[in-house]
């Protein structure tokens, strides 16, 4: 997050806030589309705003809710509320604006008529609201490749077993990257780290998942 004093426009680092988060939610929807298994993974639109992409995980949630942790709905809803409010803010329409300088102190949104807070304390509010969610969806994002990779390799298990064949299947990650900037690092250079997965998973037939499956939708085969 930036530090006090260091902002060059404030409306400029809420909509690189933004976007970041729009970005991550977009991962999110690339690695979804892996775990349904019911049709060939595509990607996602990359052109989504942060609101559109979030209605689309939540509907992904609706649908196949174990390829998502349970945190994963409060977090949405709150992405969805500072989606509408970075929005109204972006949108809203100055009333008093100077014909000389340009200031203005009374901004309205021209849709709904509701009057805006566009101070600087109100957009570096909101940015920072932004900027911890998107930390907080670093976290949802690692949690939801590993219930799509489990789903992934489940699906495999089953594939090795009915073709007696070993399975690669390709697993998801998410792609956080974390930049660094020269001040930051002390010896003037930005860094960025990159997570990477290394390595395929092979899954070989054993012949005993069907039976595995059964045995746990009756209950059988669990330890009291």
């Amino acid at each position: 997050m930036a530090k006090v004093g260091d902002w060059v426009g404030d409306l400029g680092h809420l909509m690189l806030a933004d976007t970041a988060l729009s970005e991550l939610l977009i991962d999110m929807l690339r690695m979804l589309d892996y775990g349904h298994l019911s049709s060939m993974p595509k990607p996602p639109d990359s052109g989504l705003t942060t609101k559109q992409a979030a209605k689309q995980v939540l509907k992904f949630q609706e649908k196949y809710p174990h390829l998502l942790p349970d945190r994963a709905s409060e977090w949405l809803l709150e992405v969805l509320t500072a989606a509408d409010e970075r929005n109204e803010l972006t949108h809203a329409v100055a009333l008093n604006r100077c014909n000389r300088c340009g200031t203005a102190t009374l901004f309205q949104h021209p849709r709904t008529g509701k009057y805006i807070d566009r101070s600087d304390e109100a957009v570096q509010a909101l940015t920072g609201r932004l900027l911890d969610l998107r930390e907080a969806g670093d976290e949802i994002a690692v949690q939801i490749a590993k219930l799509v990779n489990k789903h992934i390799i489940l699906g495999a298990m089953l594939l090795a077993d009915d073709t007696g064949e070993t399975i690669v299947p390709e697993t998801v990650h998410p792609h956080i990257v974390n930049h660094t900037c020269g001040d930051c690092t002390g010896d003037g250079r930005a860094t960025a780290s990159v997570v990477l997965q290394v390595g395929g998973v092979e899954v070989k037939p054993t012949g005993l998942t069907k039976t595995l499956l059964e045995n746990r939708g009756t209950g059988e085969g669990e330890s009291a």
